[in-house]
């Protein structure tokens, strides 16, 4: 495994979507060294992550304790053998018969409901995150979005851009803000190895702070 530097949008928004005992909270953005935005929320101890393509998983953030349960019954179907709770947390999962390709998919932790794009026009975005909870997910999908396309366009209330103007070179589908902080690149002819790589962040959104760490690891 290989440690890449990675450039950390920290969203702190303060996010309490109360359902019993579980809460949203800690939102942050990560862009990595290939540039690729991702999301990555708590639900009390469950760390959840967004991939850019709309993908979900889950660590314990907290580290494992308490009891931990699976499905194993006759009639559990597709949620045999996955996860059923971790210290009275509730794990659901899609099975009904008319939930074609989320069978299996994660729907629920506790309180907070996860959904898809599922519809006969959804089309890029079909089987990406739809919401969790009460935050919506959407995705760049329209005819002219070229670069964009598929791509994470805002998570809750935080959107998200790229570079996809005609002279924007090297920059062409790198990310360009998140809110209203942006990020700038190295371009230039004499740039070298340093092109493409971020040159700096700059601008304040409420909330959002911005570091450079070394938590992202490439496998």
């Amino acid at each position: 495994m290989k440690y890449k530097k990675t450039l950390i949008i920290a969203a702190l928004l303060g996010m309490q979507l109360m359902a019993r005992a579980q809460n949203i909270s800690n939102l942050h953005f990560f862009i990595p060294g290939k540039a690729v935005v991702y999301a990555r929320m708590d639900i009390d101890d469950v760390r959840l992550y967004l991939n850019g393509n709309g993908k979900i998983s889950l660590e314990n953030g907290g580290g494992l304790k308490g009891n931990v349960d699976y499905y194993d019954g006759l009639n559990d179907g597709p949620k045999r053998g996955k996860i059923k709770s971790i210290d009275g947390i509730r794990y659901d999962y899609y099975d009904g018969l008319n939930d074609g390709f989320k069978t299996g998919m994660l729907k629920s932790i506790g309180s907070i409901r996860i959904d898809y794009y599922d519809g006969l026009n959804d089309g890029v975005k079909t089987g990406k995150v739809k919401s969790i909870g009460a935050m919506s997910v959407d995705y760049y999908d329209g005819l002219n979005d070229g670069v964009k396309t598929g791509k994470l366009k805002s998570v809750g209330g935080t959107q998200i851009q790229y570079y996809d103007g005609l002279n924007d070179g090297v920059k062409t589908g790198l990310v360009k803000s998140i809110a209203a902080t942006q990020i700038q690149y190295y371009d230039g002819l004499n740039d070298g190895i340093k092109t493409g790589r971020i040159r700096s962040v700059t601008g304040n959104s409420p909330g959002i702070k911005v570091s450079v760490g070394r938590d992202e690891v490439e496998q």
